[in-house]
């Protein structure tokens, strides 16, 4: 855990495609992680996955000793790590997969980061969207799915060279009882990096038009008065918990009917230093199949995103 050990102590994996279709991913990854792990001094373990292709019709596969990708795999993941400016760089490290799927090359990656007692493990994103990330799969959020541990997410929209030095953790909250341990870990992380907390609340009114036969009338001013109030207590309260552990907190209570995502995306363009965390919550088909709110923000965000996990923080 990021909040537990001393600065030198830290361990963070970069998950690296050493051929990508695109090098500017890869390079977004180690700046994202730069940008994140500035005020620690954190190693940073590049690695990278050895995928063994189906076995086609006619032609086998080849062994992977008699591969020479593997030496020139390290070269370019040593590369990328060089023009993402990281310095503290471990030697970078070969994982096998035990299958050609994205599953199993997370599955790699996971395995190892909880062998190695990694705290963070660190990865950049396509933001592929619709048929193009049906077919060749999302590696980024598959990993945010599936690992224990926190997963930074730098999206393709980020411009490094449009950003200042971090000093913001940007945290959207629902107030349930639930988010609260993700609060308080945000809290400890906010105080660890000596970084500022935004906390945000969309207030949720259910003044939505529907389409008949699904009409859901207009919440009345009364209510939405006393939902308004109700955040406001809860949001002080919550910003007070923070200060009291020594963070400079503040709290924004949102009004806008728009879509979730898009809220706290457009609230985080707002500020051109901040990073997004949120809670991943994994597991059933139907977050596979209809994404979530944290998916959402990932295709969108145009700042590096640090996704939690519940019952892990």
């Amino acid at each position: 855990m990021l909040t537990t050990k001393n600065v030198s102590d830290h361990r963070v994996i970069l998950a690296v495609d050493a051929f990508p279709d695109e090098v500017e991913t890869e390079i977004h990854a180690g700046e994202g992680a730069r940008f994140f792990l500035e005020r620690l001094a954190a190693d940073v373990e590049p690695v990278f996955v050895y995928r063994p292709e189906p076995p086609g019709l006619f032609l086998q596969e080849p062994s992977r000793a008699d591969q020479p990708w593997e030496e020139t795999g390290r070269a370019n993941v040593k590369a990328v790590a060089r023009m993402a400016g990281l310095s503290r760089i471990e030697q970078p490290k070969l994982l096998n997969a035990a299958g050609p799927s994205v599953a199993s090359m997370v599955k790699s990656v996971i395995d190892y980061a909880t062998r190695t007692g990694a705290e963070l493990i660190a990865v950049g994103s396509h933001s592929r969207k619709g048929l193009s990330r049906w077919l060749m799969g999302s590696f980024a959020e598959e990993l945010v799915l599936r690992a224990p541990v926190p997963v930074l997410v730098t999206p393709k929209k980020v411009h490094f060279t449009d950003l200042t030095h971090f000093e913001m953790l940007l945290h959207p909250t629902d107030f349930s009882e639930e988010s609260r341990e993700t609060f308080e870990q945000v809290v400890r992380l906010a105080k660890s990096l000596g970084v500022e907390l935004f906390l945000m609340h969309q207030l949720e009114t259910f003044q939505a038009v529907y389409p008949d036969p699904f009409l859901i009338p207009a919440m009345s001013n009364d209510a939405i008065a006393q939902l308004t109030a109700a955040a406001e207590v809860k949001g002080r309260a919550w910003r007070e918990f923070a200060e009291h552990q020594g963070v400079i907190a503040s709290y924004h209570l949102v009004r806008k009917l728009d879509d979730a995502a898009h809220v706290i995306v457009s609230t985080a363009e707002e500020f051109a230093n901040c990073v997004i965390v949120m809670a991943s919550h994994a597991g059933s088909m139907e977050t596979k199949l209809m994404g979530s709110r944290t998916r959402d923000v990932l295709r969108n965000a145009s700042c590096p995103v640090l996704v939690l996990h519940p019952g892990n923080v």
